[in-house]
């Protein structure tokens, strides 16, 4: 399980589809009901009314659990999948897992707000870094390349268009704020721009 570091992926669907914008605000406070189980922030912290600039800089789990339920579960599952969750990334190493992202029509009451918050759903470190790689890239998700040691080829990929590119500069600059003020200010190195979120 990826854990919160996932957030950017929901994050990421839920601005391409429209349903918020960084200034939206949500109820960050701790403990949210979800069929009858209630599901909590870490360190059961409350942090009152968040933007969802905010929920992504200080990973706010209640936060993102209602971002997700204003984006739905088709069309959260159908973005993961393009992020090809749930399949090998065929980069040509042997033994390489397809991690798990369950049909959304196996979903149980559950699975939309645990998956936002990077529960319920278990990926791979080269998914991972595919995936994260769409918002460094504008929004192109590229196969990864093995190259052996010495080699001078350059085996470009076009890749595809999971987002607008417009999405995966917002995100970059809220995965910014994450180093500046956030939760992973211990990442920061001067003189240095980083981007990054905490799981």
């Amino acid at each position: 399980e990826p854990g919160s570091i996932f957030k950017v992926f929901t994050g990421l669907a839920a601005l391409e589809h429209g349903v918020v914008s960084v200034q939206d605000t949500f109820n960050g406070n701790d403990g949210i009901d979800v069929s009858g189980h209630t599901m909590h922030n870490a360190d059961n912290e409350s942090f009152g009314i968040v933007t969802f600039g905010e929920i992504i800089e200080h990973s706010v789990n209640t936060g993102m659990i209602r971002v997700a339920q204003l984006l739905g579960e088709e069309p959260f599952h159908s973005f993961l999948t393009s992020l090809e969750f749930g399949r090998p990334t065929r980069v040509g190493l042997p033994g390489e897992e397809s991690g798990i992202l369950r049909p959304v029509e196996n979903w149980s009451g559950l699975a939309l707000a645990a998956t936002s918050i990077g529960q319920s759903v278990a990926v791979t470190g080269i998914q991972l870094v595919r995936a994260l790689a769409v918002v460094a890239s504008g929004g192109i998700l590229r196969t990864p390349t093995i190259v052996m040691a010495g080699t001078t080829d350059d085996p470009a990929h076009e890749g595809v268009r999971v987002c607008k590119a417009a999405t995966a500069q917002t995100m970059l600059d809220l995965m910014e704020t994450v180093i500046e003020s956030g939760t992973g200010t211990w990442a920061a190195v001067d003189g240095f721009a980083l981007a990054g979120k905490s799981g």
